[in-house]
């Protein structure tokens, strides 16, 4: 093969080398005596194949192509197809590259929408300075007595991973948040003393 990947002929190489054998005399004396009767003008038998006079030189055929021959053809098939695997891996990764580009082309295009998000909080007090004890139940029914309270949320800190003593408290009327800061601001509870805000709609 060459590199545009056309065939070319490999050819290998015939060398013809002279060899002698030697035998015994008595074999040697029994070649020399012509066949006679139904024999006369045969091919030599199965054990007189391969046996020469003494001085009598044998042309022998052999191939040349060795194993190190052979390993040179092996390699150069090797490298072309290497070659070939090559220039397809990278005819592939071209149009890879080629598709990422026009997708990015297109991604880059479109305007970024910003997605702002919003939460509102309706009829809500933040409660601090309680018994970092408390749990959500424990505060929920602390300030049922204000009102119906619908949500309480405690808010964890980041970096320590642990809940803020803060609270969000939603209560369902409005007289809820009005009843619990009259009643629960500034009051001592379990030894601490509360404070109690109105958060403001946001």
């Amino acid at each position: 093969m060459t590199k545009d990947f056309t065939q070319h002929k490999i050819t290998s190489d015939i060398k013809r080398i002279k060899e002698k054998k030697k035998v015994l005399a008595d074999v040697a004396e029994r070649m020399k005596i012509p066949k006679f009767g139904i024999c006369s003008g045969m091919a030599r038998g199965t054990m007189e194949e391969g046996v020469i006079t003494i001085s009598k030189e044998e042309i022998r055929i052999i191939n040349r192509a060795t194993d190190v021959e052979q390993d040179m053809k092996d390699k150069l098939l090797d490298s072309i197809n290497n070659r070939k695997n090559n220039v397809l891996r990278e005819m592939k990764e071209q149009k890879e590259r080629e598709n990422q580009e026009k997708l990015n082309k297109l991604l880059n295009s479109q305007k970024p929408v910003t997605v702002r998000k919003t939460y509102r909080r309706e009829n809500t007090i933040k409660v601090s300075g309680y018994n970092p004890r408390y749990t959500r139940e424990d505060l929920r029914k602390i300030f049922e007595e204000a009102g119906r309270v619908r949500n309480v949320y405690i808010p964890i800190d980041r970096y320590t991973n642990t809940l803020k003593n803060l609270a969000f408290i939603d209560f369902e009327q409005s007289m809820g948040v009005k009843n619990a800061i009259e009643k629960f601001n500034d009051a001592a509870i379990d030894g601490c003393c509360l404070l109690v805000e109105l958060v403001e709609n946001k």
